[in-house]
């Protein structure tokens, strides 16, 4: 899942950029689904600002 953060609305060429995204993870193994997924399931998530640089 992913999505996006956004405090400004437009950069000069009036074209929507967000400022930050998040993301959620579920690590599965092989063959398994969301029928696997429970309340033990590992769960990461992160909040990547959206920079033209590292």
């Amino acid at each position: 899942m992913a999505a996006a953060i956004t405090e400004n609305c437009c950069n000069s060429k009036n074209i929507h950029v967000p400022e930050y995204f998040w993301k959620i993870l579920l690590p599965l193994r092989p063959g398994q689904g969301l029928n696997d997924i429970t309340e033990k399931t590992q769960v990461i998530a992160v909040i990547m600002a959206n920079k033209g640089r590292l």
